[in-house]
This record gives structure tokens, sequence and C-alpha cells, in this order.
């Protein structure tokens, strides 16, 4: 399903702005409008998920979301095209939040966090590195064809759930105490509430570069293919972030970890920014060589920070938690959150302040977040 996520978030804003014409900032607010939609359902379904259980509310959303790219590809219409873009971000609320209720549930703290790092890992390679490349490599066959391939994997998901209805192994554990043992209720909350105000920027940071840097590169010329391949940069700093914190327990309910990732993004988008600003300055035009070298950095520090922040509030979220899809919902609510953020103020920054808009806009939030997460934790600052 991370695949289709990223065959999808790749080709729309290509296919808007190559297919029907469409400027960059009305692509911005298209996006942003029709993920308004996962951003109030995920809630939604993730209580849905805690009360009719998360495999029957996951294979709704993968039935919807099948539905939904083969319309996509088929569509010639731009009004149609636009109307099957609020079906995709609708199936992803059904399947997220259940999904992750399913594979928590029933197990302890280094079970959770292994399983989390799994997921995280694997959604990040399929909706960064696979998506991306998959549906670049196929837009210069056919235009459509992301949305094909992604109709034919979701298709294939719900027979796989439906056929052999797959069981993960499950703990003897209370749902609250080995997790009261390490830290009481009242810190783990403000630690929750912190890692969601970083997953905000850090999410909305990613989407900033994922939405907006192809839109860039088209300028540059370069080709979707080699746009694809440097999305998928983006989405491989993120894995390994992932793959690293999976492999310790020492982030757990540390501050320093958690604000050190931000801070990172902070300097890359920063240095994007500032180097954008010196390059049109310049008077430099199309495809020229300082191009990739100047969004390398943004790319890989986006990434890092965006698997600090989404593992930190996934976490937080799942372990000692009794309403784990609620909980899940509320952290996807966050993402959509971000999504309608990055492509409002995107789109907006485009159009007033030009093509690295988008860039400056998002450093400014991400340094009044800092400062209002140090706020919200600095009474667990000794226990961080």
């Amino acid at each position: 399903m991370d695949v289709c996520a990223g065959c999808v978030a790749m080709a729309m804003p290509l296919t808007l702005k190559s297919e029907f014409g469409l400027r960059d900032d009305l692509i911005g607010v298209i996006i942003g409008t029709t993920t308004i939609v996962y951003m109030v359902a995920s809630t939604l379904t993730g209580m849905l998920a805690d009360r009719w259980g998360p495999i029957f509310v996951l294979k709704t959303g993968v039935l919807i979301i099948a539905l939904d790219c083969f319309v996509f590809s088929l569509s010639k219409n731009l009004g149609l095209f636009i109307l099957c873009a609020f079906g995709s971000p609708l199936g992803h609320a059904f399947f997220w939040p259940a999904f992750q209720a399913w594979f928590s549930a029933d197990v302890d703290r280094k079970e959770i966090a292994r399983r989390l790092g799994i997921f995280a890992v694997g959604w990040s390679i399929g909706l960064n590195v696979i998506g991306p490349k998959l549906s670049g490599d196929l837009m210069e066959k056919l235009a459509r064809a992301p949305f094909s391939a992604s109709w034919i994997i979701a298709v294939g998901v719900f027979l796989f759930f439906q056929i052999f209805k797959p069981e993960l192994k499950r703990h003897e554990v209370h749902p609250t105490q080995e997790a009261d043992e390490i830290y009481p209720v009242e810190i783990r909350r403000k630690f929750l509430t912190g890692a969601r105000l970083a997953n905000l920027m850090a999410v909305y940071a990613l989407v900033t570069m994922r939405n907006f840097v192809p839109l860039l590169c088209v300028d540059w010329g370069l080709s979707p293919s080699s746009i694809g391949t440097l999305i998928m940069i983006l989405g491989v700093s993120h894995s390994l972030s992932f793959l690293v914190l999976s492999m310790t327990h020492r982030w757990h309910y540390r501050l320093s970890y958690l604000m050190s990732g931000q801070f990172l993004g902070l300097l890359g988008l920063l240095s994007f920014a500032l180097g954008g600003m010196f390059w049109l300055q310049n008077g430099e035009n199309g495809a020229s060589s300082i191009a990739v070298p100047l969004v390398l950095p943004a790319l890989v520090l986006s990434g890092l920070m965006a698997g600090i922040a989404f593992m930190s509030s996934a976490f937080y979220g799942l372990f000692g938690e009794e309403e784990k899809g609620k909980n899940s919902g509320i952290n996807e609510s966050v993402i959509g959150a971000a999504n309608v953020l990055a492509l409002y103020l995107g789109g907006g920054a485009v159009y007033s302040m030009g093509s690295f808009g988008p860039y400056w806009v998002c450093s400014f939030m991400i340094g009044l977040f800092i400062l209002i997460q140090l706020r919200v934790l600095r009474r667990v600052g000794k226990a961080a």
C-alpha cells in the first residue's frame, strides 16, 4: 500500500501540470484540499478499528484505494480527476490507523518498537523510494501507468488478507503496566504531545520537498525518471533513520533526540532556500550543474528529521496505551494536517514569493514549533 501511495503522490501533481496544464500554486491548493479528507477521516477510522476490529477496517480501505486508482487510470476529464483525488486519502485513512492497531496489540515495549521499526522502514521505502521511482519510470512509458500499477497492487493486498488471514504473535501483557513502571502517565503525555508537534513539522517539511521539488525540477528540465530518483533519495534518508532507530531504545523518552532531528532538518531547508536565492539572483536557468547538489542536503536532512519525529510520535501513541486505534488515527490526522499545511502554505508561497518560497516558509514554521515544543517539554528536561 505504501507503493500505491508513492506512485499516486508522484504521478498526480505531474499529471495535473503536464497533462492538464495547471499552475504550481493551484496544484498545491487542489492536493491540499483533498488531504483534508485524510486528516478528518483518520481519527474516526482509528476509533472504528478499536470498535469493529482492525482487519475489517483495513480491508475496507484497500478496496476504496483499488477502486479509486482504477478510475484514476481511465479519467481524461479534469473535474473527474480531481474528484477521484478524494478517494485515495479516504482509503488510506481506513487502512493505516487500523494496520498500526493490528500489529501493536498485546505485545511488550521491545516488540512494539521492533514492529514499528519494520513498519516504518517498509512504508518509507514504499512511499518515498519505490513508489516515486516506479511512478517516474512508468510515466515515461505511459502517462497513466502508475495509477494502473496502484490498483493492481491494492487488489493483491486485499486478496492476501482475505485468503490467508494473517495472524501475529501476541504476548501476555497488561496494556499500561510496563509503561507506568518506566515513566508516569503525565510525563508520557507530554512526550506524546511534543512528538506530535515535531511530527507535524517534519511531515510538513517532507511533503514540501516531495511535492514542490518535482515541480521545480520540471523547470530545471529534468526527466520524470531523474525527478523520481531525486525524491528516492529523500526516501532513502527517511528509511535509514527508521532502520537505525529500530535497532536501539536509547531514544525512548529522550528530548535531545527529538530536538536534534528537527535542528538538522531546519539546517537543510535553510541551506536550500539560501542557495536557491543566490542561484536565482545570479540568473541561472534550466538544468544547471548546481541544481542537484543544491537540493541534496535538504532532501537528506528532511528525511532524517521526518524519521525521528514519526518514530517518536507513533511509539509514544502505541506503547502503554489501550486505545491504539484512536491514537494511531490521531497520529495519521497530524500527518494529514501537515500535508494540508504544506500544500496550502507552499502554494501560497510559490504565488507570492517565487519558486523557493515554500522552503523559507517551512523553515520559519519549524523554528517556531521547536520553541513551542521546548515550552511543552520544559518540565521533563531532566527526565529527557
